[in-house]
């Protein structure tokens, strides 16, 4: 993604989509993201609003996605199942991610200044010589 303008913020909001379903906090989220996302992006030459605003607002997905702490207060208050709740939030966490990065590759079209894309790397790979035959195969187990 690093030749499609605006490329890193998109892949700012999928990797902090997928971190807040791994880690369940929001602000967890928002902080390993603004000290790892933010400093890459400005390293790119991405506008410095757009950079904190994608970590802030991804920060924001946190009350949807499961697992989420919100959701379980919100259950155990409510009487409600937490299992439907968790499957009620999913599928509009998602989509908003995905409005997301629409938005951001909206923004980069339309004012390619605020989101370079990266220099692109293509060419052939090749993979280091492996001396044995268990050698070659551990690439896939790995």
């Amino acid at each position: 993604m690093g030749h499609v303008p605006g490329g890193l913020a998109m892949a700012t909001v999928a990797g902090a989509t997928l971190f807040k379903a791994i880690c369940g906090s929001s602000p967890a989220t928002a902080a390993t993201f603004a000290s790892i996302a933010v400093p890459e992006m400005d390293r790119f030459g991405y506008d410095k609003r757009l950079s904190t605003g994608i970590v802030a607002t991804v920060g924001t997905l946190g009350f949807l996605i499961p697992p989420s702490a919100t959701l379980i207060i919100l259950g155990v208050i409510t009487e409600q199942s937490i299992g439907k709740l968790f499957m009620a939030g999913l599928v509009p966490g998602l989509i908003l991610a995905a409005f997301f990065v629409l938005i951001v590759y909206g923004w980069c079209k339309i004012n390619p200044s605020i989101g370079r894309g990266a220099i692109s790397f293509r060419g052939k790979r090749e993979w280091p010589p492996c001396p044995s035959l268990p050698g070659r195969y551990s690439y896939f187990l790995l």
